[in-house]
């Protein structure tokens, strides 16, 4: 098996789960047990700050994007090596430990995106679903997951379409 950790899924034209229309993933871990990845182009209204609003005396404006439709705690992909749990891809790590959240939300000179929730597929459900043509999949670059316009699917689609 071919791990796609640090590749995008890039939801086809037509999508019929509400949950992935429209939506470009980054796989943060792939193995023949099980697949995560998080919505990279789903902000939402929510901070930090609304997050964590009664558990900590700290504010952090920083966006929580709409990770995807399976719950967990707040998780951040950035490019701060120290705060790192798990590099993905070259230069760019994953974090779900609350005291390493707290300081990628507070920093300003690294990129990063926190989300809550996530996606994920047990044994063999991911190659199922890009066996079905329910996803495109291709390399991440940096600029890609940390690209916070409106177009990113967009981009994405034409990526896989120029390939």
């Amino acid at each position: 098996m071919n791990s796609l950790s640090g590749h995008l899924l890039i939801a086809p034209v037509i999508e019929s789960d509400p949950d992935f229309i429209k939506t470009v993933i980054f796989i943060i871990q792939h193995s023949d047990q099980q697949a995560l990845g998080v919505v990279l182009n789903r902000p939402s209204s929510r901070t930090v700050e609304d997050a964590w609003k009664g558990k900590l005396n700290w504010k952090s404006r920083q966006c929580i994007y709409s990770g995807g439709p399976v719950p967990g705690p707040l998780m951040a992909v950035h490019a701060c090596q120290p705060l790192g749990e798990i590099e993905i891809m070259t230069g760019v790590y994953y974090s779900v430990r609350k005291k390493h959240i707290e300081q990628i939300a507070a920093g300003s000179d690294f990129l990063c995106k926190i989300f809550d929730g996530h996606a994920g597929w047990g044994p063999g459900q991911l190659e199922q679903w890009l066996e079905e043509k329910a996803f495109h999949a291709l390399p991440a670059t940096s600029e890609c997951v940390f690209d916070i316009g409106d177009n990113l699917w967009e981009k994405a689609l034409g990526q896989v379409q120029d390939r």
